[in-house]
């Protein structure tokens, strides 16, 4: 199980430009066993917080600190990671809102899941199916920025990328659907969005 969420991870860092990660602080929410954690300290990033209540940690090191629990900080983070974590929460909207209020004002949430779409199967533990389309609704419900939002849609998985600040307007491209039918299919929508 580890490999392929090690294989996951590798895959959304590597369908994007990984930059933002040099010099950010980071928020591992669900860090499991501190792969991705240890990925960004590879890229560059100058501290990461990582926590998991169910996991089993691996020991802090002078620039990652590995927590069972987790005390919000507001406003210090430039990057939030949560990546297959969502689909396992009692309420998405709730846990989603905690994370917009820890990213500093410019900050960005990445966030990926699997996507029920094209993927809809039983696993123990997920509570919850997200489309893309859900899952922008959830994530305007929580206040973050969907209308400049960006998503790639690939091999049944959701990736995210977000900024902090409410939008009370979805992206474009799910505007102009409503306008000419209240229903769409979600696989109308396109598989990448300002990715």
């Amino acid at each position: 199980m580890n490999e392929i969420q090690h294989n996951l991870t590798n895959e959304f860092l590597k369908s994007m430009v990984t930059k933002k990660i040099i010099n950010a602080r980071i928020l591992d929410s669900g860090c499991g066993d501190g792969y991705a954690s240890q990925r960004f300290i590879e890229l560059g990033a100058m501290s990461v917080v990582a926590h998991d209540p169910f996991a089993t940690l691996p020991g802090s090191t002078d620039k990652i600190h590995y927590k069972k629990s987790y005390i919000p900080l507001t406003d210090d983070f430039d990057i939030i990671w949560s990546h297959h974590v969502i689909e396992h929460v009692d309420n998405p909207v709730d846990y989603l809102q905690r994370l917009g209020s820890q990213l500093k004002p410019n900050g960005e949430l990445w966030l990926g899941c699997p996507n029920s779409a094209t993927s809809a199967v039983f696993a123990d533990g997920h509570i919850h199916n997200f489309t893309i389309a859900n899952l922008v609704l959830c994530l305007q419900k929580a206040g973050l920025h969907v209308e400049t939002m960006s998503w790639f849609i690939t091999g049944g998985q959701l990736r995210i990328r977000i900024y902090k600040g409410f939008s009370p307007t979805l992206p474009r491209v799910m505007r102009q659907l409503i306008i000419r039918n209240k229903h769409f299919a979600v696989s109308t929508l396109p598989t990448k969005l300002n990715w």
